[in-house]
């Protein structure tokens, strides 16, 4: 009995969790206080069923699949200190000389005012708070998603929500709607942004659930090896037609909305996310066809066999080269003004936020140890706008994730932060060499990190939740699946 409701908790969780992943993009990749409040507050609770039912896990008979505190000691204490010093930031007691200099200004203005190290306390909480809910989407993905069916399902719900997501910007586009779910749209009228306010956004967001349909179709080609042995090709081409159509269709909705975006950031990153995707499993691909072949040698196959077996290799070839040569022909037909824009606004966009940049750059230099505090950067950067933005009316990110995070944290957290993210993508490379099935989920994870180190260069997509969440949860599948059965416990 015991078993049977830790195993019921379990898979309510799961679908709590996909539950999130889905709809965080509906009210503006809820980029609103309300919104991740909400969403943070149903993280939280989340964690609260996993950690009673792992408990309870001890002492029942039924084992729930997760991976072990060891495998993950570093990670885990790399994200506590850089939640404690986030919200230490915000704390009074920091001592004098750590306070922000915005204070020594503000306390003969307003009395009792306290002094932090963060130049906006409320905003650092806020910060901290999503902080901990994205740490949250990682651990519960990564927990949830050591059962290989969960994981698998986890891609078929973010590759359905993308097309859901992709096919409502492409009505809104088309239809003239130029709204947002029942606002009217206030920026970004000639794009495609579907739910999103920003088209960069909607493109990061868009680009990894692309990376997930295009994962499901490919692993589609194993499933159908049989058929292909035992009906010839001719059937093998059938039954891909009819069971990966509607995955084909998912591919050109969101390729053609992630073009419509007119996100030149957007398009590059998802480009080289499939490239990084699409070398990841030739190499798997590559592995495992030497091991066939070496297992072949060793039973001492027929050559009428061997023969059959090379022309089904050969012909499963064709499936990438096809699905290459569709994306192709969508970025011709769909992407034209996404091409223009590369030229005609490339001038303009980088002088504008190479301003921003320098500014950026000069207050790290102020505060490289402390930072300004987290979620500070609208408060602070005034100070540092120069006269070539003086034209701009709100600056209140960076447009490059990495500054904007060294900035608020300081250098040696941003330092900690990317040593965090580096351990775990060696960690799904690792993954993809030595796993020898479900290595996919790993690579999805590979290519979402590429997707958003990538645009992170030049945008903000990190800071809206709904990308930050889904990013969290691939990587958190992708590198729960990196392990072994034998090493995950």
């Amino acid at each position: 009995m015991g078993g049977a409701w830790q195993h019921r908790a379990n898979n309510i969780g799961f679908a709590v969790l996909l539950l999130i992943v889905v709809l965080t993009p509906l009210p503006f990749g809820s980029n609103r206080p309300f919104f991740w409040f909400l969403f943070s507050v149903v993280l939280g609770l989340l964690l609260l069923l996993w950690a009673g039912s792992a408990l309870a896990s001890r002492e029942a008979t039924h084992n729930i699949v997760q991976v072990s505190f060891a495998n993950f000691r570093v990670e885990a204490g790399l994200a506590v200190i850089l939640g404690m010093w986030i919200l230490f930031q915000a704390m009074p007691f920091a001592p004098e000389g750590w306070q922000h200099p915005v204070w020594a200004t503000a306390e003969p203005l307003v009395s009792g005012t306290v002094a932090t190290i963060s130049a906006a306390p409320e905003a650092t909480i806020d910060g901290w708070v999503r902080f901990m809910a994205y740490g949250a989407t990682f651990f519960l993905a990564m927990q949830y998603g050591r059962n290989s069916r969960r994981a698998r399902q986890g891609l078929w719900a973010v590759a359905v929500a993308g097309v859901a997501y992709g096919l409502y910007g492409l009505i809104v586009q088309f239809g003239g709607y130029d709204s947002i779910l029942w606002y009217q749209r206030w920026d970004y009228h000639d794009s495609l942004t579907s739910t999103f306010i920003n088209r960069n956004s909607y493109a990061t967001y868009g680009g990894m659930t692309l990376i997930c349909c295009i994962s499901l179709l490919t692993g589609m080609e194993r499933r159908l090896e049989i058929v292909a042995a035992r009906e010839g090709k001719s059937a093998y081409v059938d039954r891909l037609a009819t069971y990966a159509l509607p995955l084909v269709v998912g591919v050109i909705v969101i390729m053609t909305a992630i073009l419509l975006s007119q996100s030149r950031a957007g398009l590059l990153a998802t480009a080289l996310g499939f490239m990084a995707f699409y070398f990841c499993r030739r190499r798997r691909r590559r592995q495992e066809m030497r091991r066939k072949a070496e297992r072949e040698r060793r039973s001492q196959l027929r050559e009428g066999e061997d023969r059959r077996r090379r022309d089904r290799r050969g012909w499963r070839g064709i499936a990438p080269l096809a699905l290459a040569g569709l994306m192709l022909i969508v970025s011709i037909i769909s992407g034209a003004a996404t091409w223009t824009r590369f030229d005609q606004d490339a001038v303009g966009d980088a002088g504008g936020r190479l301003a921003i940049y320098t500014a950026t750059l000069s207050a790290i230099g102020d505060r490289p140890w402390l930072g300004h505090g987290l979620g500070s950067y609208r408060t602070v950067f005034e100070s540092y706008r120069s006269l070539a933005l003086f034209k701009a009316n709100v600056i209140d990110k960076a447009h490059n994730s990495y500054l904007d995070f060294a900035f608020e944290a300081g250098i040696p957290a941003f330092l900690m932060l990317l040593f965090l993210f580096g351990r775990i993508f060696y960690r799904c490379l690792l993954g993809i060499r030595r796993r020898q099935r479900d290595s996919v989920y790993s690579a999805v994870a590979v290519a979402a990190v590429v997707i958003l180190a990538v645009h992170s260069l030049i945008d903000f997509s990190l800071q809206i939740p709904a990308v930050t969440i889904l990013f969290m949860f691939l990587l958190g599948i992708g590198f729960s699946q990196s392990w072994s059965s034998r090493t995950a416990q």
